[in-house]
């Protein structure tokens, strides 16, 4: 029995390029809002540091998947972008590990009336670091 193929799309060389600067961006906005969101007036900052973190690493996730595949997940669940991040280059498995801690916690950070502890929030922040650093290394930009 075949198992159910994913979705995907496909990414240009240039589609490449503007994901890896959107998950640069996601990540410099997760910082300042790390760094400066009780300035802003943002009481609870950590979900909303989360939730940037996180989606820094989706970017990233496509943009490596797009550098070595040619195309990115467009499946609505997460897991498969994880499943075809594994497949990308050679780091592909310990990349989607570090996604995998990344995605696992969007609904909490996004849904939940629950405030994630600070060190959750820490531990993502510095997983999407991570992430997105590998983009120079990756895509040798």
């Amino acid at each position: 029995m075949n198992a159910k193929k994913s979705p995907t799309s496909p990414m240009s060389k240039s589609d490449v390029k503007k994901r890896a600067q959107m998950a640069k961006d996601w990540l410099a906005q997760a910082n300042l809002v790390d760094q400066l969101g009780g300035d802003a007036g943002i009481a609870q900052s950590g979900n909303q540091v989360a939730s940037s973190a996180i989606h820094a690493g989706i970017a990233a996730a496509d943009a490596i998947c797009g550098h070595y595949l040619g195309v990115r997940s467009s499946s609505g669940d997460h897991a498969a972008a994880a499943t075809l991040l594994e497949t990308a280059g050679p780091r592909g498995k310990a990349l989607a590990k570090e996604f995998k801690r990344l995605i696992a916690e969007k609904t909490n950070s996004e849904y939940s009336p629950t405030y994630l502890s600070e060190t959750k929030v820490k531990s993502l922040l510095r997983v999407a670091t991570s992430l997105v650093g590998s983009l120079d290394v990756e895509l040798r930009v």
